[in-house]
Parts: C-alpha cells; sequence; structure tokens
C-alpha cells in the first residue's frame, strides 16, 4: 500500500465536522483528566510541568474553562506544584504563564492570592534569575493581580 494518502480517504476524514458542544467537551474531559493526572503523580515533576502546560493550552482554547479549573481545584494543584518543585525551570514557566491567564477571571483570581502565587512567582524568578522568559511571564502575572 502507499504512504502517500489517498485522496478520497483524506476527504472523508474532513467531511466529518465537529461541532463546537463536542468539540468543548472534549476540551473539557482533557482538563479534568489533566488535574487528575496531576493529583495523582504529585511525585513527579515532568507530569506537574506537562500538566500545568497543557492546563495553559487548555483555557488559551476555551477561556469558559477557567471556570471548570475553579470548580475542580485546579488552582490549588497548579500551586501545590509550584510549590514543591522550585527548581523546575519548564514547570514554573508554564505555571506563571498559567497564573497569568487565570488571573483575568474573578473567582480565579481569589483562589491565587489565597495560594499565595504572588509569592511563588516572585520565588520563580529568585530561583532563576537567568531565565529571562519566566522572568517576565512572572512579571506579568504579578502585574495583573489585583493588589492586596
Amino acid at each position: 500500500e502507499s504512504l502517500v494518502p489517498s485522496p478520497t480517504r483524506h476527504a472523508h476524514a474532513h467531511a466529518v465536522g465537529v461541532t463546537p458542544a463536542a468539540r468543548d467537551s472534549v476540551l473539557e474531559q482533557a482538563l479534568e483528566l489533566t488535574l487528575k493526572s496531576m493529583a495523582e503523580h504529585q511525585e513527579q515533576s515532568l507530569v506537574q510541568e506537562f500538566g500545568c502546560g497543557t492546563l495553559l493550552n487548555l483555557v488559551m482554547a476555551n477561556g469558559s474553562l477557567k471556570d471548570l479549573v475553579a470548580d475542580a481545584n485546579g488552582v490549588k494543584t497548579v500551586l501545590d506544584a509550584m510549590r514543591h518543585y522550585p527548581m523546575q525551570a519548564g514547570l514554573q514557566l508554564n505555571a506563571a504563564a498559567l497564573v497569568k491567564e487565570l488571573t483575568l477571571h474573578s473567582t480565579l483570581s481569589g483562589q491565587l492570592m489565597a495560594g499565595d502565587a504572588r509569592g511563588l512567582l516572585t520565588t520563580a524568578k529568585a530561583n532563576h534569575p537567568f531565565n529571562a522568559e519566566l522572568g517576565a511571564a512572572a512579571d506579568e502575572a504579578i502585574k495583573m493581580m489585583p493588589e492586596i
């Protein structure tokens, strides 16, 4: 069989549409599974790092998922990951970018403040002074947070 996809098979694959509701349902399931995986594998820094990155991509794909993050203990999960792995630059970068996105949500903003997100971001910057991307992400997140 040829390795080149046949035009008919290719056309058929795109003929089946995905409704926005079905897409949102898949994104919600992905968010729930990501948080579950992070909770079940707290001892694995890469699971935490990739989890924060996945959550960031999901909330950027659909801003309404921030409500689900609020309801599913997502803020605590992310801040716990930051707290447990302060020297993992990739995790801290993903988490900082995610925190920035979450600060725009009123419920999440309060949860971030209660969980000391500002302190964790400041610590991340101090622990990784030569990581300009992390520093910029942390600064942006801190700037978006309401003053105490």
